[in-house]
């Protein structure tokens, strides 16, 4: 085949100590200068794969026989299609391996760049790949010689513009070896750039990888193949592991080959298609074999004719989750089951919270029969081992259009999550509201990062705030947003981003109760929260001592709490003619009840549904005891926020003591879940209680029980799963 070479390329050399390929053999090349090299990096090379087992590397979706090791030599069967993983991320690298296809035609890849699970209805991941092929393309759109491009939602930029225009980048020239003969691959990857030398000189590559950062994986598809020689030399170390779990500890229930794991009691009704697990109908159902606690199930399923089947968990009434769609795509479950919560969220949008019948015990797993096709099944025992903190957003440098995890957040205060499960992130002193959409993207979404007030009836973009604190996300996905030093609630529009205010005049005061909030005065606005039904929104009027509510139909304002003097609300009485220390944060609950966290108050009180108020929480005192006993006698460092988890309880971030902590109204105990009290940037991937915080100022979980941390003057937002 005659060789295309790009015009005016050089052949780069790449390395002086290569090992070069020639019929089989091994032969060294310029041996002086491969001692000196050696000499020189070797301290640098790590390998990959250490000739003996896949230790460092996990099976991510196919058969304990597709991945074995013979003679130093991964060994891939082909069978089914899927992809073994390495347990650890990599950014900016070089790495070498060498690989050959023992079949005509064979198929695999080498990805970087990748996610730790398949995608929905795929049993790739989102990657960038690095073809390993041993067939080309008719028409010329791709070749055996070391196409790189990108997979399942990944983006970059090929050095060399496609003949259709995908983002994949064809070889300068065709060096691949024929079947049977070991090749050598050199990928870099530096910055969100990819490059590939094929046999010692580069030949093809591409920028603006996205992600840029993530897993690296072998893939099987169809036929043998076999890898050597796996070493890497990592550039520069990470800003911070940005694991991505809770995906990267779930264990695949599916072999892609046959129904080990898994029992029936009729035959032929349940089928093993490579990647796929059948049901051919009938009305025999599929269940594990292996009986689980709490655990968190992954499961991709679509309907081969629009039709309904159900996933059941065995847990009494309640526990039979039905699966439907009006079409035939993939779609994604995910079933969250701890203690007697059962949540599911479905294509990454929050389907059900709710309490079930029974709790405690374990149950299998049972698929219904219907005619229908699976894929992905994934379980992580939650009774096993807790999940690492770990980094969502900050740390980097990247200000708009970047991975969450690589911008740079400047005092995020707040976080809160819209129905399609997109993350807003207020900055107290950037002055702006950022967005993370569902594939991990930061966007600026609203402000200028100018402070002022400016912006009503414009915009999003274009407005101006001063030291946003708070914001609350309304389930038709208005924002509201405590601009703290304006005296004012604003919003943002969903449906035109638009912003306008909804509460406060500017001026800084105390009137207008009774009458249309953006009309009235307040002091300066902390805290706004959405009651559980978002009829009313909660407002911590901090400079007034005062809680206020806001009807969200008529825009009507009244006092809740406070009477505006300062001082110790006595136990019993009426929350409205009491004073109040300074309320830094409100939330409510659905029985009624409100909970007001005071700053300098160091305590927790509550306004009961028939209006009398009562301290729960803080001895007054400032400190940091208390915790695994009585709530009424610990103390508390400056906390400034608050809210719910899925149990009812009271989540504090307990500010200056640089730890989360939580108080259960039922039993009147405080413990801590997370922060060590060390101020500090440490501790990410590890356990929560071992994590360093530096003045966290928000708290947030969503409907699957994770809690999101605003680790404030560490500039960054962390995510535990509780």
């Amino acid at each position: 085949m005659k060789k295309a070479c790009e015009s005016g390329s050089r052949e780069k050399v790449l390395f002086n100590c290569a090992l070069l390929v020639h019929n089989g053999c091994m032969q060294r090349v310029a041996f002086a200068l491969f001692v000196f090299s050696a000499s020189l990096f070797s301290a640098e090379w790590k390998p990959l794969f250490n000739g003996r087992d896949l230790d460092g590397w996990t099976n991510v979706n196919c058969a304990p026989s597709t991945w074995s090791v013979r003679d130093s030599i991964i060994v891939s069967t082909g069978i089914p299609t899927g992809v073994l993983r390495t347990l650890r991320e990599y950014e900016n690298f070089i790495v070498e391996l060498e690989w050959k296809h023992i079949q005509p035609g064979g198929n695999a890849g080498f990805f970087v760049h990748s996610g730790a699970l398949p995608v929905r209805g795929q049993p790739f991941t989102k990657a960038i790949e690095v073809q390993i092929i041993d067939r080309d393309h008719p028409e010329g759109i791709a070749t055996r010689h070391g196409d790189v491009f990108s997979i399942q939602g990944a983006t970059f930029v090929p050095d060399r513009p496609h003949p259709r225009g995908w983002m994949r980048c064809l070889p300068s020239e065709h060096r691949v070896r024929p079947v049977g003969e070991w090749n050598h691959y050199r990928v870099e990857c530096r910055d969100g750039r990819v490059t590939l030398a094929v046999n010692g000189k580069e030949v093809s590559g591409g920028s603006k990888c996205n992600p840029a950062k993530g897993f690296l994986c072998l893939e099987s598809e169809g036929s043998e193949c076999h890898f050597r020689n796996l070493r890497i030399q990592e550039l520069t170390p990470s800003r911070e592991p940005a694991l991505e779990t809770p995906d990267l500890d779930f264990v695949s229930l599916y072999t892609g080959v046959d129904l080990t794991g898994w029992k029936t009691t009729g035959a032929g009704v349940w089928e093993a298609k490579d990647w796929i697990l059948a049901c051919k109908g009938g009305d025999v159902s599929l269940r594990t074999e292996k009986e689980y606690g709490d655990f968190a199930f992954i499961v991709d399923w679509r309907l081969k004719q629009p039709g309904a089947s159900a996933i059941s968990i065995g847990r009494g009434a309640g526990t039979q989750i039905p699966i439907s769609s009006a079409n035939t795509g993939w779609n994604r479950s995910r079933i969250t089951l701890h203690g007697n919560h059962l949540s599911v969220v479905q294509n990454e949008k929050p389907l059900t919270t709710k309490a079930i019948s029974q709790s405690g015990g374990k149950s299998a797993i049972e698929l219904k029969p219907a005619s229908i096709e699976f894929a992905n099944l994934y379980i992580r025992d939650l009774s096993i081992a807790p999940f690492p903190a770990v980094l969502v957003a900050g740390s980097g440098t990247g200000s708009n259009n970047v991975p969450a995890n690589e911008a740079r957040l400047q005092g995020p205060f707040g976080a809160d999550f819209d129905s399609a499960g997109n993350m807003y992130i207020v900055e107290m002193t950037g002055y702006r509201v950022l967005k993370v959409d569902t594939n991990g993207t930061l966007t600026v979404f609203a402000g200028t990062g100018e402070k002022g007030f400016s912006g009503d009836g414009a915009a999003a973009s274009t407005a101006q705030f001063d030291g946003i604190h708070n914001l609350a996300v309304a389930p038709n996905g208005d924002i509201y947003l405590a601009d703290t030093w304006n005296s004012r609630i604003r919003k943002i529009d969903a449906r035109t981003t638009t912003v306008s205010t909804f509460g406060g005049t500017g001026k800084r005061g105390f009137g207008g109760d009774n009458g249309p909030a953006a009309k009235a005065d307040f002091g300066n606005v902390y805290c706004g929260s959405l009651d559980p039904k978002a009829e009313n929104m909660y407002v911590a009027d901090l400079d007034n001592r005062r809680i206020r509510k806001i009807a969200l139909k008529t825009g009507t304002v009244t006092t809740v709490a406070g009477n505006g003097q300062k001082g110790v609300p006595k136990n019993g009485a009426m929350a409205i003619e009491s004073p109040l220390v300074d309320p830094r944060a409100v939330i409510a609950n659905d029985a009624g009840e409100i909970f007001i966290l005071e700053r300098s108050g160091n305590c927790l009180r509550m306004v009961e549904r028939g209006g009398t108020i009562r301290t729960v929480l803080g001895s007054g005192e400032k400190g940091n005891s208390g915790d695994g006993g009585d709530a009424i006698k610990a103390t508390l460092n400056g906390p400034k926020h608050l809210c719910f988890d899925r149990d009812g309880c009271v989540l504090i971030a307990d500010t200056e003591n640089h730890v989360i902590r939580r108080f259960d109204p039922r039993s009147g105990r405080i413990e801590r879940i997370a922060g060590s009290g060390k101020r500090g940037r440490g501790g990410i991937g590890g356990p929560a209680v071992e994590l360093e915080l530096n003045q966290p100022h928000g708290v947030y979980v969503d409907p699957l029980g994770v809690l999101y941390i605003s680790d404030s003057t560490n500039d960054r937002v962390l995510r535990v799963q509780l």
